[in-house]
């Protein structure tokens, strides 16, 4: 899972537009594009999916994903997932 996440970052450097968000108050066609790549995944938990994000996928390298994944499958796990 670490390395399609990672992928997923990657592939956002060379489409940024996919990492923007549109501002239609503005201008019509006017976005501002994300420099930090914040991903979310699907969780199983006790008390129903959640869907935590792993914030700056793009300075992470594989290894602090995985560990990333494993901690919040751990705390979904046991729910104590929070939002913030």
């Amino acid at each position: 899972m670490g390395i399609l996440i990672k992928t997923f970052s990657l592939a956002l450097k060379y489409y940024p537009k996919m990492n923007a968000l549109y501002h239609p108050d503005v201008n019509p066609y006017e976005y501002s594009i994300h420099p930090s790549h914040n991903i979310s995944i699907a969780i199983d938990s006790p008390n129903g999916l959640v869907v935590p994000h792993i914030k700056a996928v793009n300075k992470l390298n594989l290894g602090d994903i995985q560990n990333e994944l494993e901690r919040l499958r751990v705390l979904a796990k046991e729910a104590k997932l929070t939002a913030k």
